[in-house]
């Protein structure tokens, strides 16, 4: 998809992309956080404004993953949710291309995650399963979207 965004117009490889929602610099094949972590050498380079890759599903309500937790008893809700959104700021801070879409009840006991990351829902997925007594199913969607039921059985 990106090498899409590099041919179009007259980007090159060499120009940075800055995301316009979240500020993400595209530099040597890689989306860091900010511009800062760009070498000082860099003068002269091209800067295109464009949204980057989790800003333009995010925008287009696209995911990769999708994990949904059930039977969760009430007293340890809060505690789940927790553990999930500091899961989603330690991954965004490793890399500004994974994020935490939502993260909502969709009913009693049950909880719904978006990423803009499959892998991520797979790791999220392992942490939690250390932690809880869960049972799980892994569905793989044509459209490459990774989906998770989680069973809440006990334990944390």
């Amino acid at each position: 998809m990106f090498k899409f965004l590099l041919k179009k117009g007259k980007r090159t490889k060499k120009d940075y992309m800055i995301c316009r929602d979240c500020e993400s610099v595209y530099f040597q094949g890689l989306w860091r956080h900010k511009l800062t972590q760009a070498p000082n050498s860099e003068m002269g380079k091209k800067y295109n404004f464009i949204f980057c890759p989790a800003c333009q599903a995010i925008k287009e309500g696209k995911h990769k993953g999708e994990l949904i937790v059930e039977n969760i008893p009430a007293q340890k809700i809060e505690r789940l949710r927790g553990m999930i959104l500091d899961f989603g700021d330690k991954s965004f801070q490793k890399d500004p291309m994974d994020r935490i879409i939502s993260l909502e009840d969709i009913a009693k006991g049950m909880i719904r995650v978006l990423t803009t990351k499959n892998q991520m829902i797979e790791e999220l997925t392992g942490k939690l399963k250390k932690i809880h007594k869960l049972k799980f199913r892994i569905i793989y969607s044509q459209e490459n979207i990774l989906k998770i039921r989680l069973i809440f059985i006990g334990g944390l």
